[in-house]
């Protein structure tokens, strides 16, 4: 599909689903409650596919991580400015996608009450393609920053410890691939879920994108129940399972292979018990 075409697509996707939403309103009148529903994760993982096909439900509103009302250069706004965003809602619900704050989530699943979180995480392989694709030498630069004591204040490094910093050092960023340090960076952004004893937080839910994408029906429906939400059909008639294996493995160093391996492993048995609840 052509950039173009997209943007078309989308701008009338977007058309029907404000239309929906006003319709809804006039039939419900204005909501007792309202709630936040926050996604996160590491970037390039299906965060703003989930965002999107959310905030086409008519009760639910959804502020992308560009929308200055709710996020300032991709972080979230104080929270009494979203907390009034909230309120000024017509919508009973509102989706925030506050990705460089990931490592306050359960900061924030405990300041607004009723509110829920998705945790939502994809293959490492898949995403380090992506992110190379999309962001270059990004993640590169940030281990090489980050291991000369470099960009301690940046959004990145939020939520990481001494640990982390030591782990970063040991893989010698200086000499490491886009593709490592991609895949490194995914490493530590998915750990600040089990940092935040996110697992244990029953407000929270872990989500794989493999199986958003393989079986979306399914998936959104138990998300939606999860979220006290209802499901509507049109929310997963966008989505597909292409971007699954499209490039070959990339050139990640065994190490960090082994090391991202494992975490993913953790984070299929967490969604596995908390889908068997």
């Amino acid at each position: 599909m052509s950039r173009l075409r997209y943007k078309m697509d989308k701008a009338v996707r977007i058309a029907g689903s404000e239309t929906l939403k006003v319709a809804w309103r006039l039939r419900h009148g204005a909501p007792a409650e309202k709630r936040f529903v926050f996604v996160f994760g590491a970037q390039r993982s299906g965060t703003t596919m989930l965002g999107e096909l959310l905030g086409d439900s008519p009760e639910i509103r959804h502020y992308g991580e560009r929308s200055p009302k709710a996020f300032d250069q991709f972080r979230l706004r104080p929270l009494p400015v979203i907390e009034h965003l909230l309120q000024s809602s017509s919508q009973p619900v509102m989706v925030l996608k506050p990705l460089m704050d990931s490592h306050r989530a359960a900061e924030l699943l405990q300041t607004f009450p009723r509110s829920k979180g998705v945790w939502i995480y994809r293959r490492f392989e898949d995403r380090v393609n992506s992110s190379v694709r999309t962001f270059g030498e990004a993640n590169l630069r940030f281990m090489r920053d980050f291991a000369q004591g470099r960009g301690l204040d940046s959004w990145a490094a939020q939520g990481l410890e001494d640990e982390d910093f030591e782990r970063i050092r040991s893989h010698n960023p200086a000499s490491m691939n886009p593709e490592s340090a991609a895949a490194l960076f995914w490493f530590l952004r998915n750990q600040l879920f089990f940092r935040q004893n996110l697992g244990e937080n029953p407000d929270l839910r872990l989500l794989s994108y493999e199986q958003l994408v393989t079986d979306p029906v399914s998936t959104i429906r138990d998300l939606c129940k999860f979220l006290e939400c209802r499901h509507f059909p049109r929310m997963t008639a966008r989505v597909h399972a292409a971007s699954l294996g499209k490039s070959p493995p990339p050139p990640v160093s065994p190490a960090l292979r082994d090391l991202c391996t494992d975490l993913y492993e953790k984070l299929e048995e967490i969604r596995a018990a908390q889908a068997a609840v």
